[in-house]
Parts: structure tokens; sequence; C-alpha cells
């Protein structure tokens, strides 16, 4: 991995490939995420339970969207 190191933070920060790699990632963990957030749905243990599923469904596809659409400016700069 290839860091740099902000002289006025010193708190490593990851490169711009890094951080697509880990948009990717985000991606993937959402569909995950998502996928369980749907057996909770399904459990129908309670409205409350229900409705906190389906929240975190719905938030977590706005962190999906927003990682797909880093991932694609980039890729329409040839930066990845």
């Amino acid at each position: 991995m290839d860091y740099f190191v902000p002289f006025a933070t010193g708190v490593p920060h990851a490169t711009e490939t890094e951080r697509d790699f880990r948009d990717a990632e985000i991606i993937e963990l959402s569909s995950r995420i998502a996928a369980l957030c749907e057996e909770g749905i399904a459990l129908n243990l309670d409205p409350n339970c229900v409705r906190a599923f389906n929240d975190a469904k719905n938030e977590v596809w706005t962190i999906k969207q927003r990682s797909k659409a880093e991932l694609a400016g980039h890729m329409s700069k040839g930066k990845w």
C-alpha cells in the first residue's frame, strides 16, 4: 500500500488508488448489508424492527450509490 502523510496532521491517508479499492469494497459490503436487512424485514418481529431494517436498507443504498458515482467519476477520467 502506498501512503502519504500530510505535513499538517501527521496522519497517513490512502492514495487515490487505495480509496478506489475501498469504494469497491463499500459497494460489495453494501450489497451484503442490504441482504441482511431483507432477512430482518422478512422476520417481521415487530413494526419498529421492520422500520429499522427498512431505514438501514435505504441508507445503505445511498452509501452504495455514492461509492458507485465516485468510481464512475474516476473511470471516466481514466484514473481507474
